[in-house]
């Protein structure tokens, strides 16, 4: 949900409590223990003419996932919700609309591009856990950054900011149900500066599974001895099975997250 195209943080919340599962049934209840508040007072808050202080907000924020910049205009919501004055409430609608102008300019930008600037695939290949999200956000029930960070188990903070990230280069798009791939592909070639980061990410995450594998996962490591003429069949053997692997792959249904090295693991 992009929160830019908010101008009231009670209609943001209410409308992205609903994204969750169930409607977010227990959600302010959860939003209420983060906040050390009574429940009903969250209630209160969401439904009535009662407010958040700038402190909760930056709390609100905190536990929605939201990354600097949205913290920032969420705080700056509040504010303007808070203020007393039409001369205050002057100052932080003019902060909003400069940072929506902003928002919208990048988005104008990202718009209609198929790949990524160097900067970004720096970014996206510095850590396994973009692509992570990426692929993560296409199965169902994983479109929500609380979802998201409750299955790898990392701060609600960080998946913010991968998914803040990811949106503004074009991997991920808003849906009425959260976000959800974009159109771009994440490959990327041999001949990639990025290729080593990409290999090594993954290669760590198959590292961190081998004490603790599933029966579907399979390790395989087997240094030999062999003929060049059965080296190089089995090299093209290889090679068909990456090619019957991409072809697979493309049309499937996104239903649970693998990895191929050759290791294949789920993640």
């Amino acid at each position: 949900m992009n929160i830019y195209e908010n101008t009231s943080y009670k209609g943001f919340l209410r409308a992205l409590i609903k994204q969750f599962p169930k409607n977010g049934r227990g959600l302010s209840t959860r939003l209420a223990e983060h906040l050390n508040l009574d429940p009903t007072v969250v209630s209160q808050i969401l439904g009535r003419d009662r407010h958040f202080t700038p402190d909760q907000a930056v709390a609100v924020a905190e536990f929605f996932g939201l990354d600097e910049r949205a913290t920032d205009y969420f705080v700056m919501l509040v504010h303007y919700a808070r203020a007393e004055t039409k001369k205050l409430k002057d100052h932080y609608e003019h902060k909003l609309e400069k940072v929506r102008a902003e928002a919208e300019n990048l988005k104008n930008i990202v718009k209609g591009r198929d790949e990524l600037s160097d900067a970004e695939k720096a970014r996206f290949y510095s850590n396994w856990y973009y692509s992570g999200v990426f692929n993560l956000s296409a199965i169902k029930g994983f479109q929500t950054v609380e979802a998201i960070a409750d299955y790898y188990g990392l701060p609600r903070s960080k998946i913010g900011e991968v998914v803040s990230f990811l949106l503004e280069s074009g991997l991920l798009v808003e849906t009425e149900h959260g976000f959800a791939p974009g159109l771009k592909s994440t490959h990327v070639s041999d001949k990639s500066e990025f290729v080593n980061n990409h290999r090594r990410n993954w290669r760590d995450k198959a590292r961190e599974k081998f004490s603790k594998s599933g029966e579907n996962d399979i390790f395989f490591s087997g240094p030999v001895s062999m003929g060049e003429r059965d080296a190089e069949q089995f090299r093209s053997e290889l090679l068909k099975l990456i090619k019957t692997f991409s072809k697979i792959v493309e049309p499937s249904p996104s239903e649970k997250l693998l990895c191929l090295n050759i290791d294949w693991f789920e993640f």
